[in-house]
């Protein structure tokens, strides 16, 4: 199986997994349907980045398959994408928080039960509802971070039993709403902010306390922090200030799952730029790690993003330097740019030109 861009599908290729309806979770096309040009011309209108396609000689990517991983981020993001679309103050306060726990609660359980099931977990879709699907990428980037840092968790929760300092379902349900606050502030502010990437417009950064202040008491202390501190820089150049400090929190004083969303929510708005263009992961992972690393985030935690974002994930099609198309089956962080692949028969080494299952 591969995982090819909407936009490079063509008729006659048959989906090794469902596609789903980014709103609602629900399936669209099931797996083993033939696309063909009706589909294809409608598929390619959706808010879908990128789709899983059956091929011969590619049946050892699909023995890793968890199909019911795939379904819970689907119905995880289409929660989300439900609550930021209807978001107004008092949805926030009567929302049923536990509903999100226990979607993210399911979808943890299924990785630690099935690992390489989370080399399955595509780009979020859902674009033009882009606060819902921020939202969602974030909080699943931020779950694999988690489950790869665990043994991190405990040594950095000490005062914890250690079943308890890996609890990633919480670090999860504020990655998800860690921008809950941003809903209440003017538009006006927000398109000012956007039109001039300035992070440091004083009523912008009024939303880490809007949102602290919607969900304390709704959902756990540590899930409420990462909504609070996400923008807390490992470097002490973050925000807020907090008042026992005198400034911005800085290195293991910031909480750690504070310092896994932030490095969540950054991979993401360095993916997503502003116009809906999509940058590749392998130029994002270069931009954060070149150098030691961006001196704004744990290096711990950015060290472990080669490891749940690979620069180029499995099942992706790459062309060698060869001219040959190639499906990666394996990455090593150590060499991200190394990864192992398996030459794909019968291309002419134009991914848009790969021939139909």
């Amino acid at each position: 199986m591969l995982r090819v861009h909407a936009q490079q599908v063509q008729p006659g290729m048959r989906l090794a997994l469902p596609i789903r309806n980014p709103g609602t979770g629900l399936v669209l096309l099931r797996q083993g349907f033939e696309l063909d040009d009706t589909t294809v011309s409608r598929l390619r209108k959706l808010d879908i980045p990128e789709v899983w396609i059956e091929y011969p000689g590619t049946e050892l990517i699909q023995d890793f398959c968890c199909p019911k991983i795939v379904r819970q981020q689907s119905m995880l993001t289409a929660m989300l994408a439900d609550l930021f679309a209807h978001a107004h103050a008092d949805s926030y306060a009567h929302a049923d928080y536990d509903d999100y726990r226990t979607a993210i609660g399911g979808l943890v359980n299924s990785i630690r039960d099935h690992p390489c099931g989370a080399w399955f977990l595509g780009e979020v879709a859902g674009r033009r509802e882009e606060d819902g699907r921020h939202a969602a990428q974030v909080c699943v980037t931020a779950v694999l971070l988690g489950l790869h840092l665990e043994p991190y968790f405990v040594t950095q929760r000490k005062r914890l039993e250690s079943k308890y300092a890996r609890n990633v379902t919480s670090l999860g349900l504020g990655a998800a709403m860690h921008d809950v606050g941003m809903l209440l502030l003017d538009p006006a502010v927000r398109a000012r902010v956007d039109e001039v990437a300035d992070a440091s417009d004083p009523e912008w950064r009024m939303h880490v306390h809007r949102g602290y202040e919607m969900l304390a008491g709704s959902v756990s202390a540590s899930a409420v922090s990462v909504v609070l501190h996400h923008h807390q820089c490992f470097d002490g150049s973050g925000f807020p200030v907090v008042g026992d400090h005198g400034g911005p929190l800085a290195g293991d004083d910031i909480h750690v799952y504070s310092r896994v969303c932030a490095v969540a929510d950054q991979f993401d708005h360095r993916r997503h730029r502003p116009g809906g263009v999509m940058v590749p992961r392998v130029r994002v992972l270069r931009e954060m790690l070149t150098d030691g690393g961006d001196p704004r985030f744990d290096p711990v935690v950015l060290a472990a993003l080669l490891y749940v974002m690979p620069a180029f994930p499995v099942g992706s099609v790459v062309r060698l330097t060869s001219g040959d198309l190639a499906v990666v089956v394996s990455a090593d962080p150590r060499h991200p740019c190394r990864p192992s692949v398996q030459i794909i028969a019968g291309c002419d080494g134009d991914s848009t030109d790969l021939p139909p299952a």
